[in-house]
């Protein structure tokens, strides 16, 4: 059978194009697609004959198989686009000195990364465990991985999720855990970096990523700090927001399999926090950022917000690499006194010695070529970079 041009057109922008029918094409995802797809034109054509009550389920069943078929694929957007599945641009583009691991992860799992790692004594910096959003590869984040190697001085992991870019395996909630604790747990054996001063960097989806590692215990021992961008409360509060009316607002609750629940682990979360937040994002709502900071069960923490930011370019606002340099500098510089905020006790004295941190990590910075502002928990310096 033939397509028309316009379905043929539907189902590439529901990511069913040549390349992607061919790698669907086989097992039970395969079978909950097209069954999906093939009972949409059934359930309008019932829904026409039968009217009232029956219409409406039927109606209400059809948008519910759409979704749950849909959800996977919106999710975890790795074709997109299609022709760079399977091209994974290199550090060396970029003139970044960079070394490629790869991880088990479990499950069949194999994960391509790449290590970048400061010239000199690399131990004395921090090491930022880069997490990214939904879509695209590790490649697509080297031009923002450039930018912070030179503008934070800091030692960079970006990993890669299963199932994308040449990473083996098929993403999920839980492989995507999977994958970043083992991407920690790899760091924190690595001879040529100070395992205490590893923090975690999460845009997005990688922010619910890295919020479950920071709010379990054991993978929270290993940090020194945490970074989210333009992160969610939730999947299904996410999604409701792209829903106007107040009963398909509902749906993504009730339907999403995939759910990240980072509202309800914040108040778990010990280690020093930072929000950035871009006030222009249109697809997750700058207030849900707010909401984590003011659930987040840190001593400390800080929201920064951009004017301009939007989803994905809040890392090109002016002043982002100042702010956010001050506070990986100033977290790692407080690492020795993790096991204290996992206790959530914060005594003066401890709270003397965090001032005290700060302005050591402000005085290295500044012996780096920078300079600094703030010396407290409460007052993470921000630093001039060059």
């Amino acid at each position: 059978m033939r397509l028309s041009s316009a379905c043929r057109s539907a189902c590439c922008c529901c990511g069913l194009g040549r390349r992607a029918r061919h790698r669907l094409a086989g097992g039970a995802d395969f079978v909950r697609r097209h069954l999906a797809f093939a009972l949409a034109p059934a359930a309008c054509l019932l829904a026409v004959e039968s009217g009232g009550l029956v219409a409406f389920a039927v109606l209400l069943l059809g948008a519910l198989l759409g979704l749950l078929s849909l959800e996977a694929y919106l999710v975890y957007c790795r074709n997109e686009p299609p022709e760079s599945r399977y091209f994974v641009d290199h550090p060396s583009r970029y003139g970044l000195p960079s070394q490629t691991v790869f991880l088990d992860s479990g499950r069949g799992a194999r994960l391509h990364c790449y290590f970048i790692k400061q010239p000199g004594d690399s131990t004395r910096l921090p090491t930022l465990l880069f997490l990214h959003g939904n879509a695209g590869n590790i490649g697509h984040r080297l031009p923002n991985a450039a930018l912070l190697f030179h503008q934070c001085r800091v030692n960079l992991f970006l990993l890669e999720y299963r199932g994308y870019g040449i990473s083996t395996g098929a993403p999920s909630g839980t492989g995507l855990y999977a994958d970043a604790a083992a991407a920690l747990q790899h760091l924190s054996r690595r001879s040529d970096i100070d395992p205490q001063r590893v923090l975690l960097f999460g845009r997005s989806l990688g922010g619910a990523v890295a919020i479950e590692l920071a709010a379990r215990p054991e993978t929270a021992a290993l940090l020194s700090g945490l970074v989210l961008e333009n992160t969610f409360t939730s999947l299904p509060e996410a999604a409701s927001v792209l829903f106007r009316l107040p009963l398909l607002s509902s749906l993504p609750g009730l339907v999403m399999t995939n759910r990240f629940n980072s509202r309800a682990k914040m108040p778990s979360i010990r280690v020093p926090t930072l929000f950035i937040s871009g006030l222009r994002d249109t697809l997750i709502p700058p207030a849900m950022s707010a909401c984590l900071h003011s659930l987040c069960g840190s001593g400390v923490r800080r929201l920064e917000t951009f004017e301009s930011g939007e989803h994905n370019t809040t890392w090109q606002c002016a002043g982002y690499f100042q702010r956010l340099a001050g506070f990986l500098h100033f977290a790692s510089e407080m690492a020795p006194q993790r096991e204290d905020w996992h206790a959530g006790q914060h005594s003066e004295d401890e709270e003397d010695q965090s001032a005290g941190a700060a302005a050591a990590a402000a005085s290295a910075t500044s012996a780096a070529g920078g300079a600094s502002a703030g010396t407290t928990a409460d007052d993470i310096p921000t630093i001039t970079v060059l």
